[in-house]
């Protein structure tokens, strides 16, 4: 809804992997959901000559936005109150079952490891590529993924010399962060038209 608006080019991609998804990375310890989205998105790519890609999307599609907007070499990625920290996120006992659908039934220690070195190792590496992505992070210091997951994040940006765009709003649940991001993506787009 947040982009019937918007006269572009769109894909929405659903993550029907795992149980309740698999942030569009792995589904029962393979990267199948990986592959598959990647594969996908260089067909779309392929068909047209696009001046300009952004990746966007909150919380899990925040983290896919950044993931895949670094990967595609996107020109923009909006990401609304994202996990960066993920093994740290899906291992907590209210997202354990989303954590054993990615990673296996038996997935522990290593498995949150992986997880959580996933955007780090990828923002160091596509820091020392030669495209240019600006990064918007739109979040809230009110809502927990503002220290779990948002501080390391920034933090890990200007290590490696990204350029970003903050736009902090002070809403204090987490699923709110829609109702802000809608506003913020429709005055980006404005910008560009």
């Amino acid at each position: 809804r947040g982009l019937k608006n918007i006269h572009y080019d769109k894909l929405y991609i659903l993550d029907v992997w795992g149980y309740k998804g698999s942030y569009y990375l792995f589904e029962n310890g393979t990267d199948v959901p990986r592959k598959d989205t990647l594969s996908l998105l260089n067909f779309i790519m392929s068909k047209k000559r696009y001046k300009q890609i952004v990746t966007l999307g909150t919380s899990k599609g925040g983290t896919a936005a950044i993931y895949y907007g670094l990967t595609i070499k996107a020109s923009t990625i909006i990401a609304g109150a994202c996990q960066y920290n993920l093994g740290n996120y899906l291992i907590l006992p209210e997202h354990i079952e989303i954590f054993k659908g990615m990673m296996g039934e038996e997935a522990g220690t290593v498995e949150k490891d992986k997880l959580n070195s996933i955007l780090p190792m990828l923002l160091e590496r596509c820091s020392k590529e030669t495209f240019f992505t600006t990064i918007h992070l739109v979040y809230s210091k009110y809502e927990h993924t503002y220290e779990d997951d948002i501080v390391d994040l920034l933090k890990k940006l200007k290590e490696c010399h990204y350029s970003v765009i903050e736009k902090e709003y002070d809403f204090l649940n987490h699923n709110d962060v829609g109702i802000y991001f809608k506003k913020y993506i429709n005055d980006f787009f404005a910008t560009i038209s």
